[in-house]
């Protein structure tokens, strides 16, 4: 018997398979761009940006309906708006920043 390691000796070391340590090298290889925007000189992410104005305009639509008197109709707030807010985030990011 020689020197060499077989694939079972390789599960028995505790490394993880060939066609695992591929997948995963494959998977990160396209992770070479990141969707950020410069403000003020400090670069943040574009769905920071987007959510940073989905939250206010969340708080607005519900100051509307507070003011037309339908928000008492609203069944469940917090997750209603919480939906708004997520809503108009990922509409924001994917007219924006959506390729």
């Amino acid at each position: 018997m020689g020197s060499k390691t077989s694939l079972d000796d390789r599960h028995r070391s505790g490394l993880p398979p060939l066609p695992a340590l591929l997948m995963a090298c494959l998977s990160l290889a396209a992770c070479n761009h990141v969707p950020s925007q410069n403000l003020l000189g400090s670069f943040f992410p574009s769905w920071m940006l987007c959510v940073l104005i989905g939250i206010p305009t969340a708080l607005l639509v519900r100051l509307v309906l507070v003011k037309a008197g339908v928000d008492d109709a609203v069944p469940a707030k917090l997750p209603v708006y919480s939906a708004l807010a997520i809503a108009v985030t990922f509409g924001l990011w994917l007219v924006l920043f959506g390729n």
